[in-house]
């Protein structure tokens, strides 16, 4: 059966190209706007104690142009923490801020635009190094992940790396492959398996409480899709961590991706429309009303794939998605501040077969499926100040998810008969509360609970040659409970030294598994520009309910009882700024993971799950080893380059039930990344602000593992068997892809706009990602990367 990833990104590939000449013309129509004005724009926001959350008054907020490197602007905040800068010429520029005893923070590449406020907020850190002015122009680290009690393999994603990253496609998911450890697994999709890892077994925030998969097409058993179900342009700085996570994140052995949205402009009304070949882009911010200081971000995104099909002939494909993703921002008096966040998307795909039966060359041109996902989050998030040292922080959000990939074929005699069917539907509430508290400058805690109510259904069958029927291989349904506690405080030992320590606990009250998770770190700062970092974490992660609620041929279950996977991780870090832009990073870890359910005696691993859900009995009586190193050397914007250099050598392995040490499907022993950008400052043409963007993005890594297949079983059956006794020993070539964007901004008076090329896998690299039996012509049909995928697009601000 052809792997639903394959058929999805090969399909809309094939649209994209074909559709490339329409979105041209459409992006050369809006191209006609001028405005002659001189532009500029202002520039505000606030600065908070990161401990309290509270305002910082006399604190410096400096701006940095970006071509020339140099300060523009200085002021200081307000007994509120605000500071405005009223006249800024619009282009890119950092924005610095820092205040006395408190470490100085940035905001890099930060556009200004004539058609929309930009407004920043820093958290600062406190430093009991004792400075009596702010030393706002030292070199100081940059690049810092937002959540103050990470202290290693913690790295952070901005919505403006989302915007220049070449390949990105406006999705966070794909910028992250940009850091050592991280590897892209195939040019149409985001999946990325981390430091060897599997894709599965990352956890998602969202405004701080865990979501369900966020992706369109999003696959049974996976955590990726084709892309996120919200826009960057409702995105924060987050944070993305690949190991040793601090305690308030559990049920998560491989990484954690915390999505943070941003607040709408609380005082103008704003705009944007972004047409591409995906589809359209609409997103709207502003006030309820001029006296309000709530505010609302609403971002609706459809697309266009589905009708372009209909009009260019790629044999038959259907592709549809939509999603609407918002952020209301709520602030009281008397009762703390209150937001509504919500994500939301539908997505399907439908392949369908050739009707002709002379156009038959393999099985699968005779096979009609229906791909897709939908679900939704909606939460309503609460922070309240109880005391001038400590706030509460509470969530309450519902989940809803629905994952289909069922097939049908066409007899010889253009009947219908099913293949397969796979259907899976989840709904989730989750209630999580935590309180911060400052208890002296040198020590804060955050201590906190996560409640969740999981149900499910699981159906899955597939068609038996032999007995020529359906063989149903899952059949579950049931709830759960899943309650999780936690507490982590951060220590100052001196000047110089922090210490991070905390315990996560995590309790299934469907069979009383539980998991007690000791977390600590130690960073040591002998200068501002230099850091070194040590951490250890304990991790243990609930497998998905249809695991659970598995039964026999007789009815009875047969995993109630299967404990929890558990994980030891360990890392050594350094970091130095060799200039005020040029970062140096590393990092040594090491991964070990046990008590993981396998197949008694057997090969099978949930740690190579990807793209399905585990079945029959399991135990938990495997091992799984990760070690390796990664490097970034990371050049920030100066003079409008930018560059990063980032490499990993890593090796990757699991022992099953029969006691056998193999490789991971992911063990690709090395991969590196090199992206590089330059924005150059056009002449101004009729008093337009020109920008032109230059990205580049190749990566390489070795193949992954494959498990061969059983060609007598596969012949049998009817369709592909693995030959279980000999899994992942077939490695595949080397990956690698080149991604291409080049990206024009024009800056008029109260508009702007962005027309923008982004090619993928420019190399058009041909990577094997899957190898299939194909019973037509009896024969292994090897299904490759989808090779070159153009996007043109055109974004207007008003």
């Amino acid at each position: 059966m052809v792997d639903s990833r394959l058929s999805i990104g090969r399909k809309i590939s094939s649209i994209l190209i074909k559709s490339r000449f329409t979105l041209v013309l459409l992006a050369l129509l809006f191209a006609g706007f001028s405005y002659s004005q001189e532009i500029t724009q202002s520039v505000r926001g606030q600065v908070l104690d990161a401990r309290y959350n509270t305002p910082i008054q006399d604190g410096l907020v400096q701006l940095i142009d970006v071509q020339t490197n140099d300060p523009l602007l200085t002021v200081e905040t307000d007994s509120n923490g605000r500071f405005v800068f009223s006249e800024v010429p619009v282009g890119r520029v950092h924005v610095k801020a820092g205040a006395p005893f408190h470490v100085v923070e940035f905001k890099e590449d930060v556009l200004v635009n004539s058609a929309q406020e930009v407004i920043v907020e820093f958290k600062l850190e406190y430093s009991l190094k004792e400075l009596e002015t702010v030393e706002i122009d030292a070199t100081t680290m940059r690049g810092e992940p937002i959540n103050r009690m990470a202290i290693a393999s913690a790295k952070v994603i901005t919505p403006e790396m989302t915007e220049k990253l070449a390949g990105s496609w406006d999705d966070p998911m794909r910028v992250v492959t940009a850091y050592g450890g991280v590897v892209q697994q195939s040019s149409g999709f985001n999946h990325f398996s981390v430091r060897g890892h599997s894709p599965v077994g990352m956890l998602y925030r969202v405004e701080g409480v865990p979501v369900y998969n966020p992706n369109h097409f999003a696959e049974i058993g996976a955590t990726g899709g084709f892309v996120t179900q919200f826009s960057s342009a409702l995105l924060s700085t987050s944070d993305f961590y690949s190991g040793v996570f601090p305690a308030e994140f559990g049920n998560a052995t491989n990484s954690v991706f915390d999505f943070r949205f941003r607040k709408g402009n609380n005082q103008n009304r704003e705009h944007s429309l972004n047409a591409n070949v995906f589809g359209l882009d609409l997103a709207t911010e502003g006030p309820f009303s001029k006296n309000s200081k709530a505010s609302y971000l609403i971002n609706y995104r459809y697309s266009t794939l589905g009708v372009l099909a209909q009009i260019v002939d790629v044999g038959g494909v259907r592709p549809q998605y939509q999603d609407l993703s918002a952020n209301i921002y709520l602030p009281t008096e008397r009762f703390g501040d209150f937001s509504v966040f919500a994500i939301g998307g539908l997505s399907n795909l439908l392949i369908e077969a050739e009707r002709d039966t002379a156009e038959w060359t393999e099985f699968g041109s005779r096979v009609e499926r229906q791909i897709g996902s939908n679900s939704g989050t909606v939460g309503l998030v609460h922070r309240i100040p109880v005391s001038e040292k400590g706030y509460i922080h509470s969530v309450l959000s519902g989940s809803i998810g629905e994952y289909f990939d069922s097939s049908d074929y066409l007899e010889r005699d253009l009947s219908w008969s099913t293949y397969d069917v796979a259907d899976y539907n989840t709904n989730r509430i989750t209630f999580t509360t935590d309180y911060n508290h400052q208890f002296s400058k040198r020590h804060s805690n955050k201590t906190g609970v996560i409640l969740s109510y999981i149900d499910h259904e699981y159906l899955g069958q597939y068609y038996n040659r032999t007995g020529d029927t359906l063989v149903e291989f899952a059949n579950t349904q049931g709830e759960a409970m899943l309650v999780q506690a936690f507490t982590q405080s951060k220590f100052a030992l001196g000047n110089k030294f922090e210490f991070t320590g905390g315990v996560h606990y995590i309790h299934l009250l469907l069979n009383n598994s539980f998991g007690i998770d000791p977390r600590a770190g130690l960073s040591y700062r002998p200068n501002s520009a230099t850091k070194f970092t040590i951490g250890y974490g304990h991790h243990s992660r609930v497998e998905d309910l249809s695991v659970y609620y598995t039964r026999d041929r007789n009815g009875n279950l047969i995993n109630n009882d299967l404990g929890l996977l558990k994980s030891h991780q360990a890392v050594i870090g350094a970091s130095r700024m060799l200039t005020s832009s040029l970062r140096l990073s590393g990092e040594l870890y090491y991964h070990y993971l046990y008590d993981v359910p396998v197949q008694q005696n057997g090969s099978y691993s949930v740690l190579g799950l990807f793209g399905s859900l585990p079945i029959g009995d399991l135990v938990n009586d495997g091992f799984g080893e990760n070690y390796g190193v990664e490097v970034n050397l990371q050049r920030f914007t100066v003079k409008g380059f930018y560059y990063m250099l980032s490499g990993a050598l890593f090796n990757a392995r699991y022992r099953g039930g029969d006691g056998v040490w193999r490789n991971t499907e992911y063990n690709q022993r090395y991969s590196y990344n090199l992206i590089a950008g330059k924005e150059f400052e056009l002449k101004p043409k009729d008093n337009k602000r020109r920008l032109l963007g230059v990205n580049a993005n190749f990566r390489q890594s070795g193949g992954v593992w494959l498990t061969p297949i059983d060609l007598a079983e596969s012949r049998e059956v009817g369709w592909t068997i693995l030959d279980q006794s000999n899994p992942n020993s077939l490695q595949q070539q080397e990956q690698y892809n080149l991604d291409f964007a080049i990206i024009l901004k024009k800056i008029r008076t109260k508009v702007s706009s962005e027309l923008s090329l982004s090619i993928k896998n420019l190399t058009s690299n041909q990577a094997v990602l899957t190898r299939e039996f194909d019973p037509d012509s009896d024969s292994i049909i090897e299904r490759t990367d989808y090779g070159v995928i153009p996007v043109i697009g055109y974004t207007l601000h008003f």
